[in-house]
């Protein structure tokens, strides 16, 4: 298996953010809408695509929200600093896991509230 991301293609705001993490990554992730692929990956609970992207690596461990963008951009040359810092430094971590900002209803029908890397968990 592939190390894959799977996102909301509804959420202009998680289309946005995987057009650039594309360009970082190139082949070495598949980006899939979890509208069309959720079914491929019945490790993960139904409703937590509704909450925050989901990063898989080709274990088929499954990572959510900031953990998830974490494992996605140690896949992009150059950008492993940011796993780094998620695993060792509390207060990064902290920020990237509750910092919120309250989205328009344009972003997505269903997700209101998400973090600055994913969901709130």
């Amino acid at each position: 298996m592939k190390d894959t991301f799977l996102y909301d293609r509804c959420c202009s705001f998680c289309v946005r953010w995987v057009k650039y993490w594309k360009r970082l990554t190139g082949v070495r992730v598949d980006y899939k809408p979890f509208q069309d692929y959720a079914s491929e990956f019945p490790q993960i609970d139904k409703e937590a695509f509704f909450t925050s992207a989901q990063f898989v690596d080709s274990d088929g461990k499954v990572y959510s929200g900031a953990r998830g963008i974490a494992e996605l951009l140690s896949r992009a040359p150059g950008k492993g600093w940011f796993k780094w810092w998620y695993q060792y430094f509390l207060p990064f971590r902290l920020v990237s896991n509750s910092h919120t900002a309250t989205l328009p209803p344009v972003v997505s029908a269903h997700q209101k509230q998400v973090t600055f890397f994913g969901a709130r968990n």
